[in-house]
């Protein structure tokens, strides 16, 4: 603080897990201090499991109070994770979706012999894809693969997360078997039963397919704009390409995701539900009056909002006065300013 000495200051928050599993919160203030030099001063902390903005906030301003800080002399601000996985707060499917893959993700790993089943269960369907002819060899190829932990804010977990669960399917389902059998409580037979049942069902393998898809879109940008020798031009150029293929995928991808997910399920022996019936979501009573079938259900009322939620979420980010506030900064870049210009029709001096 009193290398600071008052002056002005940027703000960087992260939050993390440490070895043990609780939740901490990374407070960072870069300055520049008396001889010049760009320095960081780190403080990590413990925080509750409320990640909302409110409570990020509350912890920020008593960080400050207790420092002599005001948040009047920030000039810049960073916030990493914090709204990535919004679409999982208003879309319930999705919401039940991560908490299905969490709690699969705790019955298996929590001993290592349930790792090393699943390694030895994905290896042995390696081999048998393999004398079927189902997959290629190669360099880098048909790597082993990890469970990842699907965590509450952050987009790279959940889409490892989705991507992984859909490729490592008949060897989650191999473990889960076993546990049926030959767990040892009655408790972890129960869980293991349960999410056995839930995990082979039409929904879970639709939502699987549909996050990995709409999450990869995002997910590309997200690697492509921490890349450090990324600038604002170019990045604003990969925002827009982001919001097309979304666009694409909303008007032209429902049937290809169809398609992808029939063959998946005929291949994993998934029950194929009758889409002409009334849906009826797990979480609430049979007894409610429902008004659409389950062939408009994930069509309408899940594939069209969670592509749109995305799409509204990167335009509330990037909106208009953001977008041209952005290309007005790129145009100050002396590198190449002529062909910035040139592409707005001005002249810049």
């Amino acid at each position: 603080m009193e290398d600071l000495n008052g002056d002005y200051f940027a703000l960087l928050v992260d939050e993390f897990f440490d070895v043990s599993c609780k939740d901490q919160m990374a407070i960072v203030l870069r300055y520049v201090d008396k001889k010049r030099f760009v320095v960081q001063a780190f403080t990590g902390l413990i925080h509750d499991k409320d990640t909302s903005a409110l409570s990020l906030k509350k912890t920020i301003v008593n960080v400050f109070a207790q420092h002599s800080l005001s948040l009047s002399y920030v000039r810049g601000q960073c916030y990493d994770g914090a709204s990535n996985m919004q679409v999982s707060k208003k879309c319930v499917q999705v919401g039940e979706l991560v908490l299905l893959v969490s709690n699969i993700l705790n019955v298996l790993g929590a001993s290592f012999k349930r790792m090393d089943e699943l390694r030895q269960s994905q290896k042995d369907n390696f081999q048998k894809a393999l004398d079927m002819d189902e997959i290629k060899i190669g360099r880098g190829m048909n790597q082993e693969l990890g469970l990842i932990r699907a965590d509450d804010t952050r987009l790279v977990s959940h889409y490892k997360a989705f991507q992984n669960f859909i490729l490592l399917f008949d060897s989650i389902i191999d473990v889960l078997d076993i546990l049926v059998e030959d767990a040892n409580t009655l408790d972890e037979r129960a869980k293991a039963s349960g999410y056995l049942r839930s995990f082979q069902t039409y929904e879970v393998a639709f939502m699987l397919h549909l996050m990995k898809d709409s999450l990869g879109i995002t997910y590309d940008l997200n690697i492509s704009l921490h890349k450090k020798e990324q600038d604002i031009a170019n990045a604003m150029i990969l925002v827009e390409v982001a919001k097309k293929r979304l666009q694409k995928l909303r008007d032209d991808g429902l049937e290809t995701l169809i398609n992808k997910i029939s063959m998946f399920y005929i291949k994993h022996d998934i029950l194929i539900p009758n889409f002409d019936e009334p849906y009826a979501n797990s979480g609430r009573s049979r007894r409610k009056i429902v008004d659409h079938t389950i062939l408009h259900n994930f069509p309408v009322e899940v594939f069209y909002k969670i592509i749109d939620w995305q799409l509204q979420e990167l335009n509330d980010h990037f909106n208009e006065v953001t977008s041209d506030l952005f290309h007005g900064v790129a145009c100050l870049n002396p590198v190449n300013s002529f062909s910035s210009s040139s592409e707005k029709g001005k002249m810049v001096w």
